[in-house]
């Protein structure tokens, strides 16, 4: 199995090509896939609750991981450290703004 494989089985090429694109040419770490991390992030409060930052926190690092280990199969796009680390800040302020709308919402 190969990369390819693998990233257009879960997106074509044109979101790949989309979501790889940098935000700000200057700052490679930021990346469209942040919005994805965001999300993530958000929905983690619908999955396991909104008094859940210690396992969401785990799930995200757990992730990040797991793309890590793909990178080493050569299954994944290589990430710097800090792209990594934003990851998981983004999906982490997407959890509280899920938080933040469930409290709101109910």
């Amino acid at each position: 199995m190969t990369l390819e494989f693998v990233t257009n089985f879960y997106f074509p090429q044109v979101v790949l090509d989309f979501l790889n694109t940098p935000i700000f040419s200057s700052i490679l770490w930021f990346d469209r896939w942040m919005i994805i991390h965001f999300l993530a992030g958000f929905l983690l409060v619908y999955l396991i609750g909104r008094k859940n930052f210690h396992l969401t926190y785990l799930i995200l690092i757990s992730y990040e991981i797991f793309e890590l280990i793909l990178f080493n199969q050569g299954l994944a796009i290589p990430e710097s450290s800090l792209n990594t680390i934003f990851d998981m800040i983004v999906g982490m302020i997407g959890y509280y703004f899920g938080s933040v709308y469930i409290t709101k919402k109910i």
